[in-house]
């Protein structure tokens, strides 16, 4: 509050210097830290071929749903009918997560410490 005061009565050089000083924050957090790698992986997956793409989207999502079901107290009692493991194929058979699902149960949702989750 007080920051949106003190800001609203600065003279508009000093906003504009502040909007373009949270701009550059913000771009280096987005385009620093592990992002040249990532963007170097996924380029080099341009040239692979498509069952070896499937073969890669398959062994992700594996990892991904037996990461939630592990470290989510939600997706743990949610997915533990589902047979396993599922698939691509079978991935349209998860039960639907609505928003007010997600809202009534974040705090057995979220995988890691907030703090860390930043």
């Amino acid at each position: 509050m007080l920051k949106e005061k003190i800001f609203k009565n600065a003279p508009l050089f000093f906003q504009n210097a502040l909007i373009s000083a949270f701009n550059f924050l913000a771009y280096k957090k987005r385009y620093g830290g592990n992002y040249k790698i990532y963007r170097q992986v996924y380029k080099g997956h341009r040239n692979i071929p498509l069952e070896e793409l499937k073969k890669m989207q398959q062994q992700k999502c594996t990892q991904l749903i037996e990461y939630v079901c592990k470290h989510s107290f939600f997706y743990s009692d949610l997915y533990a009918a589902i047979k396993k493991p599922i698939t691509l194929e079978t991935l349209s058979s998860l039960p639907i997560v609505t928003k007010e699902k997600l809202q009534t149960h974040f705090n057995s949702i979220i995988t890691v410490p907030l703090r860390s989750g930043v």
